[in-house]
């Protein structure tokens, strides 16, 4: 009993826990401030029905799945610190010897970790309540607050999740002495949970397909198929039938792996035979590698230091990680699970709703892209982690921080590594594309493809450079793979509310293929926002070298001090240049979006609506006459990125009452052709130049109509 209080007090001590808690409590309120209403250009259905309340046991239910799903980092941190401390810490052997048992040294370990992961998902319930009693929001979204529908999903949906998922990560850790396997695993179970949805609905046995998911999210749609609104908006989903099973089976699982676990653990240094062996084998190489040395004659070695030389250590030393990474077995099993994904994708690539329809290969590039985009993203954070901190996991970090080597030594070779495996990653991907295209007897485009491989890489090397900026000024890794998590989950949020791709990292203007014109001059866009970030994120990495923990200070202020002791002339007299040019390349942006073209912010425009509508909603009881038939030709310019309509409308006085005046909303690309010979301007309004109150000339009797000429250019104009 003291070790496990001991256990659970230090969890309890450590920030990230702490900071866990915290995010998922925002991730939550966030959730249900965003489907309440909170944004006017932001707006969230969940479960695809507004009439199911957002704090009904039915919503609460499915955001606790969601939850689960996504927190399986949070999981495999909390479970593998908990095992792996003594080991990262030396203290095992320590341990080893003092004479505890199995049962008082494991079992502890591994309910503390349950118990604290318990707590952090209470955040995910606590967030959703405090935000349905929120008075900003519509009251109409939300029922009467009832306890069960939050304590329910954490009782049968989050704990025999943790059970299951927290005994793996336990167990892999405790028998590997190694935490790294962990976020492989990670993404193993987010492959295979993506790809046993997708074919789920292939498969007629529903029980067995609800069985088989692990988290639950099948069997509770299973059990809730069926239920009127009315019932999912009171009712907490019945713990029976597959839903019972479907837990049984996945908690009972867990509590199996964790047993296991407990029978093969050794309480020794050389769990197996085959340690043993090894270490013995490594003893008898070590001592001959010493007698070996004592015969060489160590040579003179003229050193330099100009910047040919450091050029050298860079590629020596990309070269050196990009072996390592390649050479990984996780990196490898990367490959294996890009692969099943990229075959699984390609298989649905052209299935309309079971209408097959021609491969093309923008189609695939559309459709195989998206499936993998998850997947590349934990692989980059994750692998980026393993990059920065690997040093210290094998404590050798004190004999580099020693080294003669610049900061930019240890970042940058990394950096490239991790971009260049993102780059064979890609064309492994464009490999199978290019197979299965053949192979279905469709025409592969080189061009387009290229294209669309090019656009997603210079993605990824925007966050891989965004990943290693955080690692350099977190302390911890675990954090900054929470940040980046909440970074990447959270930025489709964020852009809806900054509104301005230049005010949000690594968004550009959309790009979209058309095989009338390709991407029809939408790459300009494209390539200007990418330019634009490419080098703000150059100068992020410059200031984080400066900032990467060397040595024993760790701390972020006396390493900010470190770097205020350079001048800041010296600064500028390396950067000032991509300074210069991302202040010019933001201009140009700026020129192209804000002056060429029309933009306001969405608060700017309901301000100015409701305006309006305060202003003019006296010319809502004026009478007005209706369309009754509509003419339009158009022609399109792909080359010119220009549409021309024109056309004409029937307006028809369907009223007892004679109208003389019309009320139009007429934006500057439309312009009436015969104007003059009908009406007369009456009012234009330069704050609403849209309006346009005309005087009819030959009034609309009752049943009279008029015919009315218009023409319509738009016309791209730059980004």
């Amino acid at each position: 009993m003291r070790n496990l209080l001991f256990e659970i007090k230090y969890l309890f001590r450590q920030p990230a826990v702490y900071a866990t808690f915290i995010a998922f409590f925002v991730l939550s309120f966030i959730i249900i401030n965003t489907a309440g209403g909170l944004f006017d250009s932001v707006k969230i259905m969940i479960q695809g029905n507004s009439k199911i309340y957002l704090n009904s046991p039915s919503i609460i239910s499915f955001i606790t799945i969601v939850f689960s799903i996504l927190g399986l980092a949070v999981t495999a941190n909390i479970f593998s610190s908990s095992i792996y401390r003594d080991v990262k810490y030396s203290n095992d052997q320590i341990m080893f010897c003092t004479g505890i048992n199995k049962a008082n040294y494991l079992i502890p370990k591994f309910i503390a970790p349950l118990f604290a992961n318990t707590i952090v998902f209470l955040a995910v319930p606590l967030g959703a309540t405090v935000a349905s009693f929120m008075p900003y929001l519509d009251a109409s979204y939300f029922g009467p607050f009832m306890l069960k529908a939050y304590t329910i999903p954490l009782i049968q949906i989050a704990f025999p999740n943790i059970l299951f998922t927290g005994a793996i990560f336990f167990v892999l850790t405790a028998l590997r002495k190694d935490t790294s396997i962990n976020w492989m695993v990670v993404i193993v179970f987010y492959v295979c949970y993506v790809l046993s949805i997708s074919i789920s609905h292939d498969i007629d046995n529903q029980f067995l397909t609800a069985m088989l998911d692990p988290f639950g999210s099948l069997a509770t749609a299973v059990v809730e198929t069926g239920s009127s609104i009315s019932d999912k908006n009171t009712e907490s989903t019945s713990l029976e039938g597959v839903l019972l099973y479907n837990r049984l089976l996945w908690g009972g699982l867990g509590v199996v792996i964790f047993l296991v676990g407990y029978l093969k653990f050794r309480l020794s240094l050389a769990s197996s035979k085959k340690t043993k062996k090894k270490l013995a084998t490594t003893n008898g190489a070590a001592s001959r590698s010493v007698q070996f040395f004592k015969q060489i004659k160590v040579p003179f070695v003229q050193q330099q230091f100009n910047f040919s030389a450091q050029l050298y250590q860079l590629k020596s030393l990309f070269l050196l990680e990009l072996k390592k990474l390649i050479r990984s077995t996780y990196f490898k099993v990367m490959v294996v699970l890009l692969l099943v994904v990229t075959i699984a994708t390609l298989g649905q690539v052209g299935k309309i709703y079971d209408t097959v329809t021609y491969v093309l290969t923008y189609k695939v590039a559309e459709t195989l892209f998206v499936a993998s985009g998850l997947l590349y993203i934990v692989f980059i954070i994750l692998f980026t982690g393993e990059l920065v901190w690997n040093s210290r996991k094998f404590k050798v970090n004190h004999f580099e921080d020693a080294s003669a080597l610049r900061n930019f030594h240890f970042v940058l070779p990394k950096l490239f590594a991790l971009a260049a495996t993102v780059f064979v990653m890609l064309l492994i991907q464009w490999l199978c594309s290019f197979a299965y295209q053949t192979y279905v007897g469709t025409t592969h485009e080189f061009g387009v493809m290229g294209i669309f491989i090019l656009n997603k890489y210079l993605y990824y090397l925007l966050f891989i450079a965004l990943a290693f900026v955080i690692n350099a000024l977190v302390g911890n890794r675990f954090v900054a793979y929470l940040i980046l998590g909440l970074w990447y989950f959270t930025k489709d949020y964020l852009a809806n509310y900054l509104q301005h791709n230049l005010l949000v990292y690594n968004n550009t203007s959309t790009y979209i293929y058309s095989e009338i014109n390709n991407f029809g001059g939408s790459l300009l866009g494209e390539y200007s926002f990418r330019l634009y970030w490419v080098l703000f994120a150059i100068i992020l990495l410059y200031f984080s070298t400066h900032l990467i923990s060397r040595g024993s200070e760790t701390h972020f202020k006396k390493r900010f001090k470190a770097l205020q002791q350079v001048s800041l002339t010296k600064h500028l007299k390396k950067i000032g240049p991509l300074l210069v040019a991302f202040i010019l390349v933001g201009s140009f942006i700026f020129y192209n979006t804000n002056i060429l073209n029309e933009f306001q912010f969405s608060f700017g425009r309901v301000k100015k609506q409701l305006t309006y509508e305060n202003k003019y909603n006296y010319l809502s009881e004026l009478p007005q006459p209706e369309i009754i038939a509509l003419n339009t030709t158009c022609h399109i310019y792909p080359e010119e990125g220009k549409i021309d309509y024109s056309g004409d409308c029937y307006l028809k006085n369907n009223t007892n009452t004679v109208i003389d005046s019309l009320v139009l909303n007429l934006t500057k690309k439309v312009k009436l052709v015969n104007e003059n010979e009908l009406f007369t301007l009456l009012d234009k309004d330069e704050n609403f130049e849209e309006l346009h109150l005309y005087k009819i000339k030959q009034p609309l009797q009752p049943n009279d109509s008029v015919k009315v000429a218009f023409t319509y250019l738009t016309e791209k104009k730059r980004i």
